[in-house]
């Protein structure tokens, strides 16, 4: 699959990294609750934390406002 221009600048985009991103965070909850593909899920956890980490941000402002 190539990838197009168009695809290119959506990935880099702030908007295509936070789709990315959440996708990954939910894939990662979903394969932890499974018990299941473990090298898929450590491979996402990368990307998550090193590559697409925005929703990872995210999720941490919202974690300490649900606290208060």
């Amino acid at each position: 699959m190539a990838l197009d221009n168009r695809d290119v600048a959506f990935v880099n985009s702030v908007r295509g990294q936070l789709i990315i991103s959440q996708a990954l965070g939910l894939a990662i909850k979903t394969l932890e609750s499974s018990g299941e593909h473990e090298s898929n899920k450590r491979d996402m956890e990368y990307l998550y934390h090193n590559v697409f980490n925005i929703y990872k941000s995210v999720e941490e402002v919202e974690k300490k406002y649900e606290d208060i």
